[in-house]
């Protein structure tokens, strides 16, 4: 095993001239991608008849982004964006993005979203063309059918928050660090008596309410019961 040897001031100055020079590599080689990418939008805006344009997908985030100047965006709305990101090897990986607020309770897969790749540098009318007859069909369906299921669970969670809120009003209680992302409300009651409190956790769905007591007696379990049957 050798020693090391402390780089000479020459051998120094070369790894950082050799450093510099990779970076001074790597930004034109960006800047070239962004201008070709912004090529490939000029001519979408022919093919497809709609106004394309670079697009930040996230305004007003700060820090570096990988969709840096890669994404355009047609006018009419139908898609939030398109990512022409490289993969640095030559080939760009064509997707939609954008569209990630998608529920989890929803199948993402019933309009599959499109896989296609083009090659980097390629002509860009060449290029937009073949985004136009092998993606965008695909692209917009799978979009429109995100935003469908995006606004279908906005309506069911709009109708959980009114029942919750109906059972709120009857003396209910929200339970604390609720997860944001449930598909559920869940709420709890509280009832003290002489021996001890009594209780019932009601868990809000979107189609029923699953009603849990604890720490009932005779008398509350009855009266719950009755209740029950009665409805």
């Amino acid at each position: 095993m050798g020693l090391y040897r402390e780089p000479t001031a020459e051998e120094r100055a070369e790894r950082a001239r050799l450093y510099e020079l990779r970076i001074a590599q790597e930004k034109a080689e960006e800047a070239a991608h962004r201008a070709w990418v912004a090529d490939v939008a000029v001519a979408l805006t022919e093919v497809d008849g709609q106004a394309w344009s670079v697009v930040d997908p996230w305004p007003g985030s700060d820090g570096y982004s990988r969709y840096d100047g890669t994404c355009i965006a047609p006018s009419d709305g139908s898609l939030r964006a398109l990512s022409l990101a490289t993969d640095h090897l030559g080939k760009v990986p064509v997707s939609s993005i954008g569209e990630a607020a998608v529920p989890h309770d929803v199948s993402r897969s019933a309009v599959a979203d499109p896989k296609m790749r083009v090659s980097s540098g390629r002509d860009p009318m060449a290029v937009a063309r073949d985004i136009a007859r092998r993606g965008l069909p695909g692209f917009r369906a799978h979009v429109a059918a995100c935003r469908e299921a995006m606004a279908s669970a906005a309506e069911r969670e709009g109708k959980r928050e009114a029942l919750a809120e109906r059972f709120v009003a009857l003396g209910a209680r929200r339970v604390k660090f609720q997860d944001a992302r449930s598909e559920y409300v869940e709420l709890d009651a509280f009832l003290t008596g002489a021996d001890r409190t009594h209780g019932l956790t009601l868990t809000v769905g979107n189609t029923s309410v699953s009603v849990k007591s604890h720490s009932v007696d005779h008398a509350t379990a009855e009266r719950v019961l009755s209740a029950f049957l009665a409805g």
